[in-house]
């Protein structure tokens, strides 16, 4: 995880890479689905209101690194979500 471990001491905010809210995803060029269970994270042992949380991945798309955002706000039900990308537009970067 590197740097992600550091985001608590230099942000304020938690990293964690496991938890029961899982995101499944397949992005263009991805033979096989990713599951990822990355997120910020403020407020442990309280009420889902209190337990801010932001869910991202970071990934490569037609060369291109990325981050997803998949859900900003409390904290959601434990499970599992598929979000879609069917309709993104991947925008390279210019140099």
């Amino acid at each position: 995880m590197g740097d992600m471990r550091n985001w608590e001491h230099l942000h304020g905010v938690d990293f964690a890479a496991t938890g029961k809210v899982i995101h499944v995803y397949k992005l263009p060029g991805q033979h096989k689905a990713t599951k990822t269970q990355w997120h910020l994270k403020q407020g442990d042992k309280t009420s889902a209101i209190s337990a801010a949380r932001i869910y991202f991945d970071s990934c490569s798309v037609n060369g291109e690194m990325h981050t997803i955002v998949f859900y900003v706000g409390p904290h959601p039900p434990d499970g599992q979500y598929e979000p879609k990308f069917s309709s993104a537009q991947w925008v390279k970067r210019e140099s």
